[in-house]
């Protein structure tokens, strides 16, 4: 990242690299390549003030502000393991997440200020960052449901995007918008490193407004979009009330399936087709290409670049493996500490289960059973523990269910211990107990008992075979 820091403030040093909307579009802050190069090293002789030394993690749970993609870049100028947290992350899960990284420091939106205004020497030294280093770690939830830390390079994160921009004609310049956050592996890859990777433009948004956002696309001559299908929703209604001159080349929906409407109207507000992407915090993306038929995102994932290779079984449903170039490091469980080298390992089973599109590409189906989010992983285990410890509650499982607007919401399965519970009451319980408020449960089904397999295991995928023909109007006694 900072070969590709240096390479823009030394060719575009006035060209505007972050354009950034604070107080939910109240404001509107701009940076050139010139600017951020400063910035960037300001903050890491803060960092360095700090005491932190090459190796060390930085925990930071800041919103989408320039702050955020500066800090990011400082962690590499000073050698250190940059270790975001999604702001929405609430007390109890950034603490969690501190303890499994040992941070050396922790940085909050309150302590910008250190960063922003203090004396710091903003020196560049040309000093280079080792690009297969563990330069990134980043929390999901694993097949299981347990957290998992995810451990990327600079390379790994580069290698999709590398022939992503050699392949696809983005504008000159590259201007990208994601509304997701610059915390999590899509809103890094497309508001961080592909701006950074192209010279490009990024925009921010650190409130979500859709509307705001949208006079930002036009005036800013936005040309790469990518969004969970209910954000880009939301900016195409704005499109509909005041239309605006617009300047798209490519906008891609990911996080969950997309519905034929909302491809429909992507072509007839935006004039382009939609393009599908599959992604995962383990490394690299799948995507539909401009030349595929119209409505090809509705019906593929997408394909690959040579940065990954996948593996499927012919024919029918099988799960996902992947390995290549663009896959991570390793990935650590929280709970054990132990390490898994995926370079070693080979294929990587991703959790997911998808068949052949036909195309060359994939058609994702459906994940094991243990995994549940559209746009973000829950981290199952970790509310089921804290669901276990209500008086109310004997037995518990926590299983997705799809939902239209979120792609898929966790309903908690409960064997009552005396009087049932209600949904109000569990969740009080989880956010008093500083609970992320998407992890939490959005459906209760009370049950007499959970079905179990001979060793004992919760049988998830037949709860959630029951609730979804619960849905559809059936009642098989759950």
């Amino acid at each position: 990242m900072l070969s590709d820091l240096r390479r823009a403030a030394a060719t575009f040093p006035d060209r505007r690299a972050i354009v950034a909307q604070v107080a939910g579009g109240a404001e509107t802050v701009c940076l050139t390549y010139r600017e951020l190069h400063r910035q960037v090293f300001r903050f890491a002789a803060a960092l360095r003030a700090q005491g932190v030394l090459p190796g060390e993690v930085v925990s930071f749970q800041l919103p989408n502000r320039w702050e955020n993609a500066a800090l990011t870049l400082a962690c590499a100028a000073v050698g250190a393991v940059a270790a975001p947290i999604m702001a929405s992350m609430g007390p109890r899960e950034r603490a969690r997440f501190q303890e499994w990284t040992s941070a050396r420091i922790s940085v909050l939106a309150e302590d910008l200020p250190y960063y922003t205004d203090g004396d710091w020497d903003a020196g560049d030294d040309g000093s280079a960052d080792d690009p297969d280093r563990v330069f990134l770690v980043l929390f999901t939830s694993g097949t299981t449901g347990e957290p998992k830390a995810v451990l990327h390079s600079h390379n790994t994160l580069h290698a999709a995007l590398a022939h992503f921009t050699a392949v696809e004609d983005l504008g000159d310049p590259v201007v990208t918008v994601t509304p997701h956050s610059l915390s999590r592996i899509a809103g890094l890859a497309f508001g961080v490193l592909l701006p950074l990777l192209t010279g490009g433009t990024a925009l921010y948004q650190d409130e979500w407004d859709p509307v705001a956002l949208h006079r930002l696309i036009s005036a800013e001559g936005a040309t790469v979009l990518a969004a969970a299908p209910p954000f880009l929703s939301a900016i195409l209604a704005a499109q509909r009330e005041n239309p605006l001159p617009l300047s798209f080349r490519c906008v891609m929906a990911g996080g969950m399936p997309v519905p034929r409407q909302l491809a429909g109207e992507v072509a007839g507000q935006f004039g382009l087709p939609l393009r599908a992407l599959w992604a995962m915090t383990e490394g690299g993306f799948s995507w539909t290409r401009a030349t595929d038929p119209a409505d090809f995102a509705t019906r593929s994932d997408g394909r690959f670049g040579p940065h990954l290779e996948f593996d499927l079984a012919p024919g029918g449903e099988s799960p996902l493996r992947i390995r290549g170039a663009a896959a991570a490091l390793a990935t650590m469980d929280t709970g054990s500490g132990a390490v898994r080298v995926l370079a070693e390992e080979g294929w990587y089973d991703t959790g997911d289960l998808a068949q052949p599109d036909g195309h060359g590409g994939i058609r994702v189906t459906g994940r094991a059973v243990d995994r549940i989010g559209g746009i973000s992983m829950i981290l199952v285990k970790e509310v089921e523990d804290e669901l276990a410890g209500h008086p109310a509650v004997g037995q518990v499982a926590l299983v997705g269910y799809p939902d239209r607007a979120h792609g898929e919401l966790a309903c908690a399965v409960v064997v009552p211990e005396g009087a049932p519970p209600t949904l109000a009451q569990l969740r009080a319980y989880l956010t008093e107990r500083g609970m992320t408020e998407w992890y939490q449960p959005h459906r209760l089904e009370l049950v007499p008992e959970l079905p179990r397999n001979e060793m004992g295991k919760v049988r998830k995928n037949l709860l959630r075979k029951q609730l979804i023909a619960t849905d559809q109007g059936f009642h098989p006694g759950m």
